[in-house]
């Protein structure tokens, strides 16, 4: 069976459980690995659509948070009075596209600061980036700081905060970006995939009707009964939108699915479909 075939009959067939809980153990490691895979590709791809894209996209915000900006030399020029924070509605959708976590930084006055006279030194508040003289400042932690010249990035030419040199060096960068992304996105989803399993399967075994049942048994249902929050993943990836509760919504709708998957899987084997 295809896994299109799988992901599909995870979600809309029950009985499709009673076949999978007899499976070798490695199909079904196999059908989370595809399912992490698409689910970060196809998340992360669209990630890198919105950014680039002209009026969702990130170029515009940064040219108007640094108006009179610019980079020459590895050396960063402003005629703005120092230091410098950008207003948090132009900067806060940024970092909400490049980490792809809707308001990170919501309870920071201080999420982006332009101080080029910061050559060292520990931020107050963390995660942080300050645009030094020379350098970004990037406060991971108290005690972890990353420090990229701007010449690595830039190179020795000139870089102004314009809308359309910013959409221009994400363009020449595309490959280096998009694997970023699909990095970042599949730490994400593995994470996440990981505690909704371990959610479906642990709630279904606190709530089991049948006694008999182990928890290995749970866990197997959940390792397809997780599909819904893959596939709505990616739709909201899709629709660009970046919302704190669509997980909310997803594990509820997995969690029916789990529980259709435990009531079916205690009748009679259905010949409508073959494993493999």
């Amino acid at each position: 069976m295809s896994f299109f075939k799988k992901l599909h009959r995870s979600i809309v067939d029950p009985l499709f459980y009673k076949e999978v809980l007899t499976a070798d153990k490695w199909f079904i490691a196999g059908f989370l690995f595809q399912l992490l895979l698409l689910t970060s590709l196809l998340t992360s791809l669209s990630q890198v659509y919105y950014m680039l894209d002209d009026q969702r996209g990130i170029a515009k915000p940064i040219e108007m948070a640094f108006p009179e900006t610019k980079i020459v030399n590895g050396k960063l020029k402003t005629a703005l009075q120092l230091p410098y924070t950008p207003p948090k509605y132009l900067i806060m959708p940024v970092f909400d596209q490049l980490f792809g976590v809707p308001g990170i930084g919501s309870d920071s006055d201080s999420l982006l600061i332009l101080d080029t006279a910061r050559t060292a030194g520990n931020s107050l508040k963390v995660p942080t980036v300050i645009m030094g003289s020379e350098k970004l400042f990037m406060f991971l932690s108290e005690k972890t700081v990353l420090q990229v010249p701007y010449k690595i990035l830039l190179g020795n030419g000139k870089f102004t905060f314009k809308a359309e040199q910013i959409r221009s060096f994400f363009v020449a960068n595309l490959m280096s970006i998009t694997l970023f992304f699909f990095f970042a996105s599949l730490t994400q989803n593995f994470f996440m995939i990981f505690f909704s399993v371990s959610f479906l399967a642990v709630a279904g075994y606190l709530f089991r009707v049948e006694r008999g049942r182990s928890l290995g048994h749970y866990l197997r249902t959940a390792c397809f009964a997780v599909s819904p929050i893959c596939v709505g993943s990616i739709l909201v990836g899709f629709s660009g939108v970046k919302l704190f509760w669509t997980w909310h919504i997803l594990i509820f709708i997995s969690t029916i699915v789990m529980f259709r998957a435990i009531t079916a899987s205690g009748k009679p084997a259905d010949k409508s479909g073959e494993l493999l």
